[in-house]
């Protein structure tokens, strides 16, 4: 069995009793692809200077992505409202989450067949494509168009960063440098402000149009670490996969024939098209019935959830029995802490988006904010995120424990979803607002990186791109969820409570107030007008916030029910050739990163594993 060390791989910890769970499923081992063969190799070469500097990279990109994120979210509105569509804020967002959805298995498909310098390289192509559009666009479709570029490069780069985090450091370790991404909001949340002050309402074209020179500059030092390493593999390292897998997959012609087969094989275009299609035809129609078909009794909303259903179907049927290598792969979702982990996520973001998509235009007309106070005020939340995550991670990497941590983070979670019921109101103050945008964070903080370590505690280095995608997913589809009910709440509730509450004088302005909150802030603070709007606002937003809050109900059980892994214990089952030479591992030069459990400890020779 030891020549085949080079194709197949167990589950990571498949051979570790756990430790409290009796039901642990064993998932058979899967092929290896080209791209995972490449950072395996590169993984066996890096110096302690070329891994520097691909985390120099990587934090430089992280910088990009977090202020990017923060800008943009407040630049949309305006760009929409210019456009007389604010209300299809939502709609926008939902079409956003949605390619999010479908653009993390597309990317994680080519990391793994293509590689993730390649991947990388794509990602920026995409996000710089969709910055100039939206730059230089003149009507809500071109907007739109540039949403869709920008969304799965966007995506593309954030998921291909946790990637890479796994693939350069040990588990114990990978919780830590996780938050490492992430904590960038901790300074940019206070750069955020100053630059949307400085751009809206007029400039908002340049906000977007800065980004398409930025992140190819940004983003160099990372793809030229791993362009450089990955030109030093021996090209017989992918050659002999090549032929090894035809030979096995019964490919008798070779060439450009049957590297296209073996492309088709990897990538599952059916099952991609299939995912993309069912939640397109799912979510979309939901914030379009009221703007578009102007009801929900319409034939072609109807016939778009009845198909999108079918499409959903088919895409698990099909995925579960005939791709070799499935998009997502829904075998992992048999082990309970990743089926916790990801509906755990899913519920997360299911109940953040139900009110994050408005809560800017909340705080500008109902709270009567100026763009630099609302975008202060949303970014606490991300500040606490990345400051907490932060260090919880550091007792992570302590105690090698995740179940209990994520469970303290839901609980907290739900006390800060209470919290922001109870503050998102137009008399509350900052302070108030804040405080409870900074409990919520922090939960958030206490989650994430955890469940996610832990899902992917389970996976083998074949698996990693493949369970954190169905990880992403899971949270992508909740996003795009909670945006498709959120927007049809605001686009159907809104202009009713206008109606009900404008002065007869201003009844002929309700539909410009509904779609513009910029027209809904022109209207002087205490002008009866005003006060409609302000009443209509809260109202609104009162139903998606308690929503919201029955909604955390549901991770806290949940993290319960994950299994108590020991990532410690993990680690020191893995092989050598599944280590490689990085973060934490016994061989490399920033072993310091392990901990002292780990002291004295020597990693199996490759034989054990394959016997």
């Amino acid at each position: 069995m030891a020549s085949k060390v080079s194709e197949i791989r167990p589950l990571e910890g498949e051979n570790i009793p756990p430790s409290d769970d009796k039901d642990a499923l064993t998932v058979p081992p899967v092929a290896v692809t080209d791209g995972v063969l490449k950072v395996e190799s590169i993984s066996r070469m890096w110096s302690g200077y070329g891994l520097a500097l691909a985390w120099l990279g990587m934090i430089l990109v992280a910088i990009a992505v977090s202020l990017n994120g923060l800008t943009i979210s407040s630049f949309q509105p305006y760009a929409l409202s210019e456009f007389g569509a604010h209300a299809m804020l939502a709609a926008i967002t939902t079409l956003q989450n949605i390619l999010n959805a479908a653009a993390k298995p597309f990317m994680a498909k080519l990391a793994d067949v293509w590689g993730r310098c390649e991947a990388i390289s794509l990602a920026v192509v995409f996000i710089v494509v969709g910055f100039i559009i939206n730059a230089s666009s003149h009507s809500l479709g071109q907007l739109a168009s540039g949403q869709i570029f920008y969304a799965i490069g966007y995506i593309g780069i954030e998921f291909l960063q946790q990637v890479l985090t796994a693939d350069t450091t040990t588990l114990e370790n990978r919780s830590f440098f996780g938050s490492l991404i992430l904590s960038p909001a901790i300074f940019t949340a206070w750069i955020s402000a100053p630059i949307v002050s400085a751009l809206v309402p007029e400039d908002w074209r340049w906000g977007y149009g800065m980004w398409a020179i930025i992140y190819p500059v940004i983003s160099l030092p990372l793809l030229l670490s791993l362009w450089w390493h990955q030109r030093k593999l021996k090209p017989d390292v992918i050659g002999s996969n090549t032929a090894s897998a035809a030979a096995n997959d019964g490919h008798a012609f070779a060439g450009t024939r049957a590297r296209l087969a073996r492309i088709w094989t990897q990538f599952d275009p059916v099952g991609l098209v299939l995912f993309t299609a069912s939640l397109v035809l799912i979510l979309l129609p939901m914030t379009l019935a009221t703007n578009i078909f102007h009801t929900w009794h319409s034939a072609a909303v109807i016939s778009m959830i009845v198909l999108g259903g079918l499409c959903f179907v088919a895409f698990v049927v099909y995925e579960l029995y005939v791709p070799r290598f499935p998009i997502l792969s829904l075998r992992l979702a048999k082990n309970r802490t990743v089926a916790a982990g990801c509906m755990i996520d899913t519920f997360l973001f299911l109940s953040y988006y139900m009110w994050s998509s408005y809560l800017y235009s909340f705080f500008v007309v109902a709270n009567a904010q100026s763009a630099k106070a609302a975008t202060n005020i949303i970014t606490s939340q991300g500040v606490a995120t990345a400051t907490w995550g932060l260090t919880i991670s550091l007792l992570v990497k302590k105690t090698g424990n995740v179940k209990w941590v994520a469970v303290g983070g839901t609980a907290i979670k739900l006390i800060g979803g209470g919290l922001m019921l109870r503050y998102t109101v137009a008399s509350a103050s900052v302070t108030q607002i804040v405080f409870g945008q900074i409990v919520s964070g922090m939960g958030t903080g206490m989650i994430s990186i955890v469940v996610q370590t832990a899902v992917q505690a389970v996976a083998s280095h074949q698996d990693v791109a493949s369970v954190t995608t169905l990880y992403e997913s899971s949270r992508a589809v909740g996003a795009a969820v909670g945006t498709a009910i959120s927007g049809a709440i605001w686009t159907t509730q809104l202009p009713r409570r206008l109606h009900q509450y404008l002065p007869a004088t201003a009844q002929g302005n309700a539909t410009a107030i509904a779609s513009s909150f910029v027209v809904a802030s022109s209207f002087a603070p205490g002008s009866p007008e005003r006060v409609a709007i302000n009443r209509s606002y809260e109202e609104v937003m009162h139903i998606l916030m308690i929503v919201s809050l029955v909604l955390l109900v549901v991770p806290l059980f949940l993290a319960l029910a994950m299994e108590n892994i020991d990532l410690f214990e993990i680690d020191k089952k893995r092989t050598l050739v599944e280590q490689g030479n990085i973060i934490g591992a016994h061989n490399h030069s920033f072993k310091f990163w392990s901990t002292r459990r780990r002291t004295g400890d020597q990693p199996q020779n490759a034989s054990e594993t394959t016997a």
